[in-house]
Formats: structure tokens, sequence, C-alpha cells
């Protein structure tokens, strides 16, 4: 599996957005941006790993479960993107998994920000779109989705702290690294430790694959 850590810290459904535009007309950006909020829609029914073990799954760690369902929808969204079946199927894989190792690693390492910081970076986000040139196309987007902006942003709540902590804690980790590195190039050697942190949480969870 590879890693997709530079990918990670975007939400899907901006990659969505931005590579579906480059490769549209100009009468085609409204439908874009309302199908797309349409697709974020039926992922939000299931964006959260489940504990129903009802529920079919895609994959099970040690302390999460991605259902079928929400990997399904995430193929979906890089099909659309512009990936072919084949490397959607093998990229979702990889966010997916990787997004929730990272995320218990960071919960171990005390990097989880508090509800307050994230109720701040949402608010800068929300400012940062109202003055936006392009702002009509979020809004596009959250007709597609049928939500109001404040339920939108209630909604993708716990998905902000989840990108956020793994943020901190990449940052964690990089400061103690360069806290101990010893060479001029320690910033090239940065990028390999991080992918072996990457994998050292991906294999803490022992991930079983229905």
């Amino acid at each position: 599996m590879k890693h997709i850590t530079r990918r990670i810290f975007v939400p899907m459904f901006a990659l969505v957005l931005i590579s579906a535009v480059c490769f549209a007309s100009a009468m085609q950006i409204d439908r874009i941006f309302t199908s797309a909020g349409g697709l974020q829609a039926k992922k939000l029914q299931g964006s959260q790993p489940s504990t129903e073990p009802s529920a079919a799954m895609f994959a099970v760690g040690e302390h999460f479960k991605i259902p079928q369902s929400d990997y399904d929808r995430t193929v979906e969204e890089l099909q659309r993107s512009g990936h072919s079946l084949e490397d959607a199927k093998e990229l979702a894989s990889g966010i997916l998994i990787e997004k929730f190792s990272l995320y218990q690693a960071a919960i171990e390492a005390d990097c989880v920000p508090s509800d307050e910081d994230v109720t701040r970076m949402i608010a800068d986000t929300r400012a940062g779109i109202a003055a936006a040139e392009n702002r009509s196309d979020f809004y596009l987007f959250l007709d597609g989705i049928g939500m109001t902006e404040d339920e939108y942003w209630d909604s993708q709540f716990e998905n902000v702290k989840i990108y956020k902590a793994i943020a901190n804690y990449k940052a964690y980790c990089q400061e103690h690294y360069l806290m101990n590195a010893s060479d001029e190039g320690s910033n090239a050697d940065w990028s390999a430790t991080w992918d072996e942190i990457v994998a050292t949480a991906i294999a803490n969870e022992h991930i079983t694959f229905s």
C-alpha cells in the first residue's frame, strides 16, 4: 500500500472540486459543484468509523472500523477527480487507513486539538470562504448537500478535529526529529522518517480486511 501522507491533510471534497473544475467547461461548473455536494451528502451518512457490528466493513483495526460504504464513496470521489478505478481503490484504501491510524497515534501523543481550537479553525475557514472571489462555488456545493452553512460545518467538526490532530502529530514528530538530528541533510531525511512513522502507526493497528 502506498503512503499518501501529502494527500491526507486535504479534505476529500476539496480534491474532487479542484480536480473536476480543471476538466470542466464554464457551463459545467455549476453542475460539478452541486453534484459534488450531493456525493458529500451521501458520504456524511457514514463518514466516521462504525461501531455497529452488523455493518459491512472494509477494514478493521485495533481502534477503528472503516465501513465498506465509506470506502466505496471515497473510491467514487477519486474517480470523479480523474483517477482510474484501480488507482482510486488503492488511494481510497491508503487515505482511510492512514487517516485513522495516524489519528490514533495523535491521540496517544496528546496531539488532539481542543474543541475550542477546532471551533476557531472552522470560524477562520468560514471567514476565508466569505472573502473569496469564488465563494459562490462553495454555496453551490452546499446546495448539492442540501445543508445550510451552519449545518455543514457542524457535520465537519469531528473531521476537522481529526485532520488537525494529524497535522499536530506530524509537527510534534518533526520537532523531536530535528532536535536529535546532527547533520545539515536532516530536512531531507525527515521525509523518510515520517514515512516510517506512518508505517508504524498502521502496523500498530493490525488491520484486517473483509
